[in-house]
């Protein structure tokens, strides 16, 4: 579906599972993932979250939007973006 469709984004959400995203994209090598830090102005705990380019599409590894424990909020969603744009 993704060679098929070439979407310009990819989000993969859910830290455990970045492994297995990662194994979707076996052109990008392990140094071709860039991880980045988001700092929140509120005093929220920083989180990672990984960007990488397989060829024309860029995919963004974050953690899981919702449940419990480790999420990732929309207070780190500018991070991302930042991110996203500055690798483009």
């Amino acid at each position: 579906m993704i060679r098929l469709h070439r979407p310009e984004y990819i989000f993969c959400y859910g830290s455990g599972d970045w492994p297995e995203f990662k194994e979707l994209f076996p052109s990008v090598p392990i140094a071709g993932w860039r991880e980045y830090q988001t700092a929140p102005d509120n005093g929220g705990r920083p989180q990672a979250f990984q960007v990488a380019h397989d060829g024309d599409i860029t995919v963004v590894l974050t953690l899981h939007y919702g449940g419990r424990g480790r999420r990732f909020s929309r207070q780190h969603l500018p991070f991302v973006l930042k991110a996203v744009r500055n690798a483009a």
